[in-house]
């Protein structure tokens, strides 16, 4: 008798989320245009964040051997014992140092509003996703199928 309950219990549940999950797929259709436009821009903009990344990398080396070559020579003015080229090439290194960390943090500013964009363009597709009926406004009950399809371990 257990055996018997256990299998229609089997056959309830393994039948029931199948037409659920069909019913799920069929409420929630969205065009391929707005899919392959909204990936487009999800694309773009990591892009644009990777070629940021590149230039901000590129930028920090191209500082960081400026700096190290006056740095050698300013070892080689001390070595030879011209305190005045010694005098001026400190002032240059200092000022070259403040250009190159300026500029560090300008990119640092430029990359973290790039990121802020992207984390916004994620939102909105979230936002989107959870709009069903497409009034720019995600109602109570569009919230609450939303969380409902979210639950599941698959």
């Amino acid at each position: 008798m257990k055996r018997i309950v256990g299998l229609v219990l089997c056959l309830l549940l393994c039948g029931a989320f199948p037409a659920g999950a069909e019913e799920a797929v069929t409420s929630n259709v969205v065009s391929t245009e707005e899919v392959q436009g909204v990936q487009a821009d999800l694309a773009a903009d990591k892009a644009k964040i990777a070629e940021e990344k590149d230039q901000i990398k590129a930028n920090a080396t191209a500082a960081h051997a400026e700096e190290k070559a006056m740095r050698e020579q300013l070892r080689a003015a001390k070595a030879a014992g011209d305190t005045a080229k010694v005098q001026e090439l400190r002032a240059q290194l200092k000022t070259t140092h403040q250009e190159n960390v300026g500029q560090m943090k300008q990119d640092k500013v430029e990359l973290k509003t790039a990121k802020k964009e992207l984390r916004t363009d994620r939102k909105e597709v979230r936002k989107g996703r959870a709009d069903r009926n497409k009034d720019g406004k995600v109602d109570a009950a569009e919230k609450s199928k939303a969380k409902a399809k979210k639950k599941g371990w698959w």
